[in-house]
């Protein structure tokens, strides 16, 4: 079973997106496209580098043009913000109040069930 899906898997070959998808020696094969969206151009997609398994990287093709970073190059690593927030005395006294009748208001039922339990 497992020789047959293998040898079905070497024979996979399509058009993906990015151009044509193969498997060979279990490894993907594709051509890939890297290409990048110019906001402020009327040309929607542009060719930035083209790359095939035979030739690798090749960012002088014909239809390549040179990559366009607006601003500054994007940061390719997860970023964390600390905002503090600072809440008012009024803010503060209102969620303190909501929870303290949230839970009295648990505890009364909590007692009222145990109370009247045996009658229905």
């Amino acid at each position: 079973m497992k020789n047959q899906w293998l040898a079905l898997l070497e024979e996979i070959y399509f058009h993906g997106l990015s151009g044509p998808v193969s498997f060979r020696s279990r490894q993907r094969q594709a051509e890939t496209l890297i290409s990048q969206f110019q906001i402020d151009t009327e040309q929607q997609i542009q060719i930035v580098a083209e790359y095939s398994p035979l030739l690798g990287i090749n960012t002088k093709c014909a239809g390549c043009r040179v990559l366009v970073w607006p601003g500054a190059i994007p940061v390719d690593t997860e970023r964390s913000e600390v905002r503090r927030l600072v809440m008012n005395m009024i803010e503060i006294g209102l969620i303190t109040t909501g929870c303290i009748l949230g839970l009295a208001l648990a505890i009364f039922f909590l007692t009222f069930n145990i109370i009247n339990r045996h009658q229905r």
